[in-house]
């Protein structure tokens, strides 16, 4: 990494959202000593306060977690060697933190060193962390808004078969059937092909690319409907909509953003191909449960030390 890039954080940036998080449990506790929460209720409050930085404060700032099979060891034996005051970065380094705005790329050193800085403030083990195993096929869902009875998301959809969508001129009612990496079929109909039109404008996946030369907002090449497996059910009771963006220049899909009504949600967690996946991440619940505990249940003692 160069040192031309400033760092996304600032120890005041950090301050304010970890004073605000503290003050969040602070108040919690309080309420819930006075048998105004239930535990239910205390839980769901502290996980909302610590969410606003581990989420909030992170991806406000372009900044986002990747963690894998193959760097997760690494990233774990670095955040002990930061504890004990070393140099964090070992001759095996491998990126973990990005800075996501525009091209992706390693994030620099000081958001690295202040995102451990929040796991010891906040007594996260890496283990709180842990990704899924390596070749756990993993449902690649990316929430773009949430609305009271549906939902917004997209999927990385790595396309290995469009059925011809991109090399047809005229797609606009045509069906296609677009097969990505793990097997998953798209069958979606074009409604509009927008390639050869202004695609000026902000779609519902609300996708804005952060440029060296500025914001640059398109819409998606295609507007569709349809289903997708493994994400949304078969006979769509909400909105059909689906957008369909292209990567490498044009010359194959990368990209599918769809409404999720309950029915489809319903579809996806009951989709055979995540069943290993589910079942990992109720593992990985009771693990972060049992780490995020330690924090918050000294907020209900009536001596609890804060931060």
């Amino acid at each position: 990494m160069t040192g031309t890039v400033s760092a996304r954080l600032t120890d005041e940036l950090v301050g304010t959202a970890v004073e605000k998080a503290f003050k969040a449990f602070r108040r919690t506790g309080d309420l819930c000593r006075k048998g105004l929460l239930t535990g239910e209720e205390f839980r769901r409050e502290m996980t909302q306060a610590f969410c606003g930085v581990f989420m909030g404060l992170f991806s406000d700032n372009k900044l986002e977690l990747r963690l894998t099979g193959a760097n997760f060891p690494q990233f774990a034996r670095e955040y002990e060697e930061y504890l004990k005051g070393n140099c964090a970065d070992g001759p095996d380094h491998l990126p973990w933190l990005f800075d996501v705005q525009g091209r992706p790329r390693e994030a620099q050193e000081g958001d690295r060193k202040r995102f451990f800085g929040l796991m010891e403030t906040f007594r996260l083990a890496p283990e709180y962390f842990e990704p899924a195993p390596e070749g756990m096929p993993v449902p690649d869902l990316v929430p773009v808004h949430m609305y009271s009875s549906a939902a917004v998301y997209g999927t990385h959809f790595r396309c290995v078969d469009d059925g011809g969508l991109l090399t047809d001129a005229d797609p606009e009612g045509r069906t296609y059937r677009l097969k990505n990496d793990l097997g998953l079929e798209a069958v979606l109909t074009v409604r509009e092909d927008r390639r050869q039109t202004d695609r000026k404008g902000l779609d519902f996946d609300e996708i804005v690319c952060r440029t060296d030369k500025g914001i640059i907002v398109a819409k998606a090449e295609f507007l569709a409907e349809g289903h997708i497996e493994g994400y949304t059910a078969r006979e769509r009771s909400g909105d059909p909509a689906v957008l369909i963006r292209t990567g490498d220049c044009g010359k194959k899909v990368s990209w599918l953003a769809y409404w999720e009504s309950p029915a489809d949600r319903a579809a996806r967690e009951a989709h055979p191909l995540w069943r290993e996946y589910r079942r990992w991440c109720i593992e990985k619940e009771t693990r972060r449960k049992v780490i995020l505990d330690a924090l918050f249940d000294g907020f209900r003692q009536p001596e609890s030390e804060t931060h």
